[in-house]
């Protein structure tokens, strides 16, 4: 194993030159102890063609390397057979020996290969300095014979130690440049960095063996490095296949998971093996269960004819492309209307082998349209609601004139004004639901929150609710003070008016509604009960979405568009409160809007606008 590749392109370099200069410096004081050391204990210099020799078998091995790419391919490693090389040199050299043909070997092939200054200045110190521990070791073996069961052993553990100094410079250094894909290589497969040095350095004492006892056969030493060379680059490649393989694995797995519409992968005799989860939502079918089932038993149906279909029929005829509206008959027996899209995949020689169906549930269309219509129409009847008597009032102010008496006049433009506002404020809902919808507004964005006292605003806005609903009972009941909330004084009046407005449309004129404020152990709540008709359980957060109504909208009795209590809940949790209904069916419906509470004897806010930072601290 060697440095990273030189050929890589350039990377930023900053804070690298410490801690080249750090491996630089163990690499002098490395090499210069072991030339110390061999000073003490000369050995016979060797001839210069086995120098020649083993230099120009170093440089081939390092050249021989398998460049492995981080996963930007901004930078690489090069996975070399440097070890082999290595092994031989330690044996048949001194160790003073060793060390300088496999620096200066390292040093003319990334020379040959750069001119990065620091790349060449790091490659080197980084394998000087595992040579020098390498030739330590080798000393401590002792000089005798090229090969020993003891200098072969002395061998094994001195190119470990190679290894494992290369490894660690190489985990810092891309620590450093900030490629983890290349790092993990390194530290998530000790063994396997292990083994490739093992099996090198076996290799290169076998072949030690081979020329010390026939010289004539060490040539054969050829195939098993050539075999180390392709498995080690094998071994990796292979991983970053995998690699890659699990993301887009994961990827698919992604989007087939979050799409809306239903996607089944068929073999080619129409065995499930695929089953998202909008299938599961479509008919019923758990994955679990439908995977392995035919697609004739699970998706089978009729067509707009009330035909049976059998989606078999499109891999046994062979149809690339296929759509047809098929009836679904799901688990609970709901029947589901669907469109069902089918596309046959073949191999590279022609071959059918599977089919991926796509199945698009109708109903959601069905309901968009219904919900456009509904729209329509409630937009309609609460426009002409106003309108009407506008236009009577207008009508009669200009064809009586002067005639009418002042009272009269009075009272028809009391009357006009009136339905002025109704018309203000359906147009004002209507802004802010579709800003809200658009993202181009927060709820938040509309709430200047401050300190507010619920025990004066909830009894001020029944008394305005009940001048305007003469014929309506409205009783407030208050429990133990004080009632100091941290709110939007004019979003509270908004919630609760909208609340009390929507009590009375529902509630017969003879029975009471109660407005009851209420200190809790976390807060404040406002809680509106009145006596209507209730609200079926499964109803329960539909009433909260927009534009819903519990009424069919050609024989609506009341009027509204279906935006107050959307409108409301978004209010309350603008102002980190929240908006609750509980009802039973015939006994009526409880709203309760809770509010967070104001610390006793913190003077209240000044000023307008959010006030995120006065919130923090104000709360309880």
């Amino acid at each position: 194993m060697t440095g990273p590749d030189p050929r890589s392109p350039q990377r930023p370099r900053r804070g690298l030159w410490p801690y080249i200069l750090a491996w630089s410096a163990a690499a002098v004081l490395g090499v210069g102890a072991t030339v110390w050391v061999g000073g003490d204990a000369p050995a016979p210099a060797p001839s210069l063609l086995l120098l020649a020799v083993l230099t120009g078998l170093t440089i081939l091995a390092e050249s021989a390397s398998t460049i492995l790419r981080s996963r930007d391919a901004s930078t690489g490693m090069s996975l070399s057979l440097l070890e082999f090389a290595v092994a031989i040199d330690l044996l048949l050299l001194p160790p003073t020996y060793a060390v300088a043909v496999i620096v200066a070997s390292v040093f003319i092939t990334h020379l040959l290969r750069t001119r990065a200054l620091q790349k060449l200045v790091f490659n080197v110190a980084m394998h000087a300095t595992g040579t020098a521990v390498a030739a330590a070791i080798m000393q401590l073996a002792g000089a005798s014979e090229p090969l020993t069961t003891g200098r072969a052993v002395a061998a094994l553990v001195a190119v470990l130690a190679f290894s494992v100094l290369n490894s660690a410079a190489l985990t810092g250094l891309f620590a450093r440049l900030g490629v983890p894909t290349l790092r993990e290589q390194l530290t998530d497969r000790p063994l396997f960095v292990a083994a490739t040095a093992f099996g090198s350095a076996s290799v290169g004492i076998i072949a030690v063996a081979l020329w010390t006892a026939y010289p004539q056969l060490t040539f054969v030493i050829v195939g098993p490095a050539l075999a180390l060379y392709l498995s080690y680059g094998s071994s990796f490649r292979m991983k970053a296949l995998l690699a890659e393989v699990r993301t887009e694995r994961d990827h698919l797995d992604r989007v087939v998971t979050g799409v809306q519409e239903g996607i089944v992968l068929l073999d080619d005799d129409g065995i499930v093996r695929l089953w998202n989860e909008a299938m599961t939502r479509i008919t019923g079918v758990p994955q679990a269960q439908a995977i392995g089932q035919h697609a004739s038993v699970l998706l089978a149906g009729t067509d707009e004819d009330g035909v049976p279909v059998d989606p078999a029929v499109v891999l046994q005829e062979g149809r690339d492309h296929s759509s047809s509206t098929v009836t679904l008959t799901a688990t609970d027996g709901q029947r589901v209307e669907t469109r069902i899209g089918h596309t046959l995949v073949h191999d590279e020689r022609g071959r059918c082998i599977g089919d991926v169906v796509l199945v698009l549930d109708l109903s959601r269309e069905r309901e968009a349209r219904s919900l456009k219509q509904d729209f329509v129409a409630r937009v309609s009847h609460e426009l002409r609601t106003p309108l009407t008597p506008l236009r009577g009032y207008a009508q009669v102010l200009l064809r009586a004139g002067d005639r009418i008496s002042p009272e009269k006049r009075d009272e028809a433009l009391q009357q006009m004004v009136q339905h002025v506002g109704h018309l203000e404020r359906l147009i004002d809902d209507l802004l802010l639901v579709s800003r809200i919808s658009s993202g181009a507004s927060q709820p938040t964005d509309q709430i200047s929150a401050q300190v507010c006292d619920l025990e004066e605003i909830v009894p001020r806005l029944v008394r305005w609710i009940v001048d305007d609903h003469g014929d309506r009972e409205i009783r407030v009941v208050l429990g133990q003070g004080p009632y100091l909330a941290w709110a939007d004084p004019l979003r509270v009046g908004q919630v609760v008016t909208n609340l009390l407005t929507n009590a009375c449309k529902y509630t017969p004129s003879d029975t009471p509604i109660d407005v009851i404020l209420t200190s809790t152990g976390e807060g404040l709540e406002i809680v509106v009960r009145d006596r209507g008709p209730g609200i079926p359980p499964d109803k329960l957060d539909a009433i909260f979405e927009r534009f819903h109504r519990l009424e069919d909208p050609m024989r609506m009795r009341t009027s509204g568009l279906g935006l107050g209590l959307y409108i409301a809940r978004s209010l309350a949790e603008a102002m980190s409160g929240a908006l609750t209904v509980t009802s039973q069916r015939g006994a009526g419906a409880t709203f309760t809007f809770s509010l967070p509470r104001v610390r006793a004897g913190v003077p209240a806010a000044t000023g307008s606008g959010p006030r995120r930072s006065a919130r923090e601290s104000i709360p309880a």
